[in-house]
């Protein structure tokens, strides 16, 4: 039977002292488990990147400014009722703050006493402020890295002056005017080869033996794509570490897609949804063809990891030439690997394909 859906009305007082909207984002976004190694927890035994001393105000974005050395914060009201007193902590001390507009452009002075941010809200509002915080008292060190020497046998980068040098696959490159000398993906940094015309910058990978430089390493990251999703073993002595390269191009993700009629008019099949799960360590907005930028063909670069048994001094890569390697550093990482113990976001792994109803309307 259809039945009207009731949905129970709710006045603002009544929704503030039952706090409707945190109860909605616990629901929307759970906790979420980690597991890690033990350790001793130098940060004791809690951390907060950000505390708000009432649940009358919502964080909506806490982030690296664009052009500064700040962090934006952004707030709202909660309860359309104004918020007198709001203060925000940090785990370092504020010693500047202003507030800013979308743009983060500064339009107004902000109080920073004791080191938090202070401020007053109006019902519904929102606000966002630029902070920058004191040095910390210990700082953490990045891993010690080196980069890898690599016989780079390949040009995959061009510049738009000369979109024709260089071939991944099909004559399509990465623009050489947006990948810059060196990509840092989680403090590991990985120097590019040469962009200038006519020089080798990637390893097309043919079971090459890499060395891999002199140094107590832990870790070995590859800076590596693939002309289509392709299987590759790196071997370390007797050990096979099997790795899936992703395609250095193409969409990493969609929900269900229809494919339309020449007309728009009718739908002829659906696509399936999928996401791809590899580290992203760069991409660019477009990839180069020897005739033109390919708009909203994005490309990317992925960062892949081997923890290296102690006292390895070379590698040797997986024998296809489908996997392009563009960088690769050996470092002593020494924070522990984390897990997430629930998926982060919807993998569809248990999803069935999905039919058009007309198919099934015909079975």
């Amino acid at each position: 039977q259809n039945r009207p859906l009731t949905i129970p009305y709710y006045t603002s007082g009544a929704t503030a002292q039952s706090e409707t909207q945190w109860q909605a984002e616990f629901l929307n976004t759970p906790l979420i488990a980690y597991e890690v190694p033990k350790h001793a927890g130098k940060a004791g035994n809690s951390f907060s990147f950000l505390t708000i001393n009432t649940p009358k105000v919502g964080l909506m974005a806490l982030k690296k400014a664009e052009d500064s050395n700040y962090y934006i914060v952004r707030v709202n009201e909660l309860f359309g009722k104004e918020a007198k007193g709001v203060s925000i902590g940090f785990p370092g001390r504020v010693i500047d703050a202003y507030e800013v507009d979308g743009q983060e452009k500064k339009i107004g002075s902000a109080d920073f006493k004791n080191g938090s941010l202070n401020f007053d809200m109006t019902r519904f509002l929102i606000r966002s402020f630029a902070v920058r915080f004191a040095n910390p008292v210990n700082s953490l060190s990045k891993p010690m890295q080196a980069a890898v020497e690599l016989p780079y046998n390949e040009d995959g980068i061009s510049f738009d002056t000369k979109r024709s040098d260089g071939n991944i696959i099909n004559g399509m490159t990465i623009p050489a005017e947006l990948i810059p000398e060196e990509v840092v993906s989680e403090d590991i940094l990985f120097k590019i080869g040469s962009r200038t015309d006519g020089q080798n910058n990637m390893l097309a990978t043919n079971g090459q033996k890499i060395k891999l430089p002199a140094g107590d390493y832990n870790k070995l990251y590859i800076l590596a794509a693939a002309t289509e999703d392709t299987r590759g073993n790196v071997k370390i002595g007797t050990q096979v570490y099997p790795i899936n390269f992703q395609s250095w191009t193409g969409y990493v993700g969609q929900h269900y897609n229809r494919v339309l009629t020449s007309d728009n008019l009718g739908v002829v099949s659906m696509i399936n949804a999928f996401t791809k799960r590899d580290n992203i360590a760069w991409y660019a907005s477009h990839r180069h063809t020897p005739e033109a930028n390919d708009a909203y063909q994005y490309c990317y670069l992925f960062k892949y990891e081997i923890s290296l048994p102690k006292g390895t001094r070379s590698v040797i890569l997986p024998a296809s030439n489908k996997i392009k390697i563009f960088a690769i550093t050996a470092a002593n990482n020494k924070c522990e690997d984390v897990m997430p113990l629930q998926p982060l976001y919807d993998d569809f792994k248990n999803d069935k394909p999905m039919q058009l109803r007309t198919q099934e309307m015909e079975k």
